[in-house]
């Protein structure tokens, strides 16, 4: 992993977090198992035990499974069991806050974190670069493809979109100017640490938007650890 993209909140949490959850008994892990209740199209993100990050993907009947070293479709099972998921190698239990990931020669337990699932599917979608912050913005960057700034919510979003362009500079400090329409947009991108929605990153942003400043976080998804094929 890129020394850039130091991500996200404190990994070595998540072990004691998974075994504080196991240990709250099944009355109180079935109910918290409910709550989650996804839906076809939803994308979930994990973190285990092994702190290594899991996304999955809900899909009719199956789910896709991303993890560092594979990306596998696993079809639902009609048989009552631990394995709602499976290719015969590979199974995922019930998908909920904690879920059940057994690989050949390991079984990881794996916490939900919706904190982290903007993030990835941004880089699912090959997204470059991506930043955030409050009140609700975020900038998306798909090197020479696309540019698009966000800010609002709900049906108060507006999205901005630009011509293609690329940060340039040194690693600590990068720089992109670009204009469409009536509209100019100026980020800045400095190495310095960051707290976003309880994550720590890197890299400090501040997007520029008509003479409106944003101020967040940032990260460089295409440095971070390759997508399986």
């Amino acid at each position: 992993m890129s020394k850039l993209t130091a991500m996200t909140s404190p990994r070595g949490l998540v072990a004691a977090s998974l075994l504080g959850l196991l240990l709250a008994g099944p009355s109180s892990l079935e109910a918290r198992q409910r709550e989650v209740a996804p839906k076809d199209g939803d994308l979930l993100v994990y973190y285990c035990q092994n702190l290594a990050l899991v996304t999955v993907r809900v899909l009719p009947k199956r789910v896709e499974v991303i993890t560092p070293s594979r990306r596998i479709m696993l079809a639902e099972t009609t048989q009552p069991s631990l394995a709602r998921f499976t290719d015969g190698s590979v199974t995922l239990s019930e998908l909920g806050e904690l879920v059940r990931l057994e690989e050949p020669g390991a079984v990881s337990w794996c916490r939900i974190d919706p904190v982290e699932v903007p993030w990835q599917d941004a880089r699912l979608r090959g997204i470059d670069f991506r930043a955030a912050g409050d009140p609700a913005w975020s900038l998306e960057i798909d090197n020479g493809v696309a540019m698009e700034f966000a800010a609002g919510q709900g049906a108060g979003r507006v999205v901005t979109k630009f011509p293609p362009a690329e940060l340039s500079g040194k690693d600590t400090r990068m720089t992109l100017t670009a204009m469409s329409g009536s509209h100019t947009l100026g980020v800045i991108a400095e190495r310095r640490i960051c707290h976003h929605a309880g994550s720590t990153m890197t890299l400090s942003v501040t997007v520029t938007l008509d003479g409106r400043a944003y101020t967040g976080c940032g990260r460089l998804l295409a440095a971070e650890s390759p997508l399986p094929k």
